[in-house]
């Protein structure tokens, strides 16, 4: 890592660790009372805290979901280390009060592994919680076969631009001209939209776009996961009932900022919204 970056991630640990903390000890409590995502702004994080307060309120709003619970499916990846903080929430996972599991998985293989475990315990609320190296790059085609079939899960997908875990190289969702660690005069392809492709096949129920960067759309992003959710629910015995996606524009507050774009904001304002449109593309599950 260049001396340049290595200042910058000092910068962001510095500023960012308060806000991680503070938010992680109302919800998502962690060791030393942080998760493994990068401080300052990780979308992957907010989505996840976000994720864990809709399901509190399912566990509130069904009786019987203690015992049903909740199956997650963390791949290699950011998220790689979500089955790890999530069980840490004032003891979920560790005294099975919420009946929360999780599955760490390959890379590009959570959808599939989700699949088979879906079609053997369908009374199980099964989520995937992908990013986009994942969801739509080495796991492409386990991601459309899965929404091909119809399998009764949610997967909700951070889209950040970027492989970023592994340094910002160009990913199959880099908007073309954004430039990455291996194209440093940018990106000369384009952009894969998931979102739009699960809504042309046949087995998916829901696809929906969102971009958590003000206050009002953490509230739609909230509001999606909770439909997902209760549709899941309300047709666990059916592990074909339909797949539902989420796909979140994800701020990256190690990568996004530079020079050009000083804020994740602009840079998912001013290089992803362009391409990326938010909305929903299809909706078979309610309001």
């Amino acid at each position: 890592m260049r001396e340049q970056e290595k200042k910058l991630l000092e910068n962001l640990l510095a500023e960012g660790f308060e806000i991680v903390k503070n938010r992680s000890e109302v919800l998502l409590p962690a060791p030393e009372g942080r998760t493994t995502m990068c401080p300052g702004g990780c979308g992957h994080d907010l989505t996840d805290t976000i994720l864990a307060r809709v399901i509190e309120d399912k566990v509130k709003k069904y009786d019987d979901l203690t015992e049903r619970g909740f199956e997650l499916f963390f791949p290699v990846g950011c998220e790689v280390f979500g089955y790890y903080w999530f069980a840490h929430k004032e003891g979920v996972g560790a005294d099975r009060e919420h009946g929360i599991d999780s599955n760490e998985c390959a890379h590009g293989r959570a959808t599939s592994e989700a699949t088979g475990y879906k079609l053997a315990m369908p009374e199980k609320i099964v989520i995937t919680r992908q990013g986009d190296g994942d969801f739509a790059g080495i796991g492409l085609a386990d991601s459309l076969h899965t929404f091909r079939k119809g399998v009764n899960l949610l997967v909700i997908y951070s889209n950040n631009a970027y492989y970023s875990m592994t340094g910002a190289q160009s990913a199959p969702t880099t908007p073309k001209g954004v430039v990455t660690k291996t194209e440093p005069l940018g990106s000369s392809e384009n952009p894969i939209r998931m979102a739009e492709h699960a809504a042309l096949l046949d087995g998916t129920v829901f696809s929906v776009r969102v971009a958590p960067i003000d206050r009002s759309s953490y509230k739609e992003l909230k509001h999606w996961m909770s439909e997902a959710i209760d549709w899941q629910y309300k047709n666990r015995e059916n592990p074909y009932a339909g797949t539902c996606l989420i796909e979140v524009l994800s701020p990256c507050p190690v990568f996004q900022r530079n020079k050009e774009t000083p804020t994740c904001e602009d840079f998912i304002r001013e290089k992803m919204l362009p391409i990326y449109e938010t909305g929903v593309f299809k909706n078979k599950i309610g309001d």
